[in-house]
């Protein structure tokens, strides 16, 4: 399936906020000191090169704007599907080993809320505390016009990682797992029957 002009500017915008320059793509990068999988029925999509099976792009994220950014997420009008966790009313200046994993764990929630929702209901405080002690992160960030899921198969996003295409075929049986917070974005999606 072809792509549209606007469905192939989309994705091309989108592959270079992620760093790759016009015609190049995953496929593209060099697979030098990446493991490849013994089972060639899994493809992992992970910026732990003990675990990617695919060269990616590693880009660095200092704030949680830049992160939305990146991911292509929208400040969406319709946020009934986001659960917004009470605020932690912590000083915004404290540092991630100050914070209890409990903390951390909900901050991380608030996170998902102001990235996937309604930034505008997330404290300031919550915010700055965001960015003081979950930024600067890396992202495994992947792009490729046309992937197939072929029958068998599973393509696996783990956390941290961003996958762009044009067109993402799966076939009958074949599989796409998501392990963490990962980000996919496709221009068309095809799931065979």
């Amino acid at each position: 399936m072809s792509l549209s002009k606007e469905q192939q500017q989309n994705f091309e915008a989108f592959a270079a906020r992620l760093g790759f320059q016009a015609g190049e793509h995953t496929a593209t990068l060099s697979t030098e000191g990446f493991i490849k999988s013994a089972n060639s029925k899994k493809r992992v999509l992970s910026k732990d090169p003990a675990k990617t099976t695919t060269p990616h792009k590693l880009i660095s994220i200092g704030h949680i704007d830049a992160l939305k950014a990146a991911i292509g997420a929208s400040d969406d009008e319709n946020d009934s599907h986001i659960t917004y966790p009470a605020p932690l009313n912590l000083e915004a200046n404290q540092k991630r080993r100050d914070l209890s994993s409990d903390q951390i764990h909900h901050l991380k929630r608030i996170a998902h809320a102001y990235i996937h929702g309604n930034p505008s209901k997330i404290s300031e405080s919550d915010k700055a505390l965001i960015n003081n002690t979950l930024f600067p992160t890396t992202l495994a960030a992947y792009s490729e016009p046309d992937y197939t899921v072929k029958t068998g198969e599973v393509l696996e996003l783990h956390a941290g990682t961003v996958a762009n295409y044009g067109v993402l075929t799966v076939e009958p049986g074949g599989e796409i797992l998501v392990l963490g917070d990962a980000s996919m974005n496709c221009q068309v999606f095809i799931q065979q029957s």
